[in-house]
């Protein structure tokens, strides 16, 4: 009673032999996957990147470019000049001429 019988043995033994079959056919495309890992492990390794810009230099950098930034003039400065009447105005060497009132409804 307590030996599995011939049947049970059997697909045992069935069922391992096709997980090592699907293990072989999968065999290429799993060393391919640890190839890759494998290349970008050694060039991360031989070519480090640049070190990463900490907090403070941020900091610094944005401090510092905010400093240096030269203020607008005032809105009121840019538009009295306008509204009072006192905007430059461009002149040139002819008169214009004289167009017609329109005759008739507008």
């Amino acid at each position: 009673m307590g030996e599995p019988s011939a049947s049970n043995t059997d697909k045992l033994r069935n069922q391992i032999q096709r997980f090592r079959g699907r293990l072989r056919s999968s065999f290429p495309f799993i060393s391919g996957v640890l190839a890759a890992f494998l290349a970008l492990f050694l060039y991360n390794f031989l070519f480090p990147g640049t070190r990463q810009l900490t907090e403070e230099q941020v900091n610094n950098a944005i401090v510092s470019v905010l400093a240096s930034a030269t203020p607008r003039p005032a809105y009121s400065t840019t538009i009295a000049p306008i509204t009072t009447g006192q905007g430059k105005s461009v002149t040139t060497g002819h008169h214009p001429r004289t167009v017609a009132p329109p005759v008739g409804p507008l």
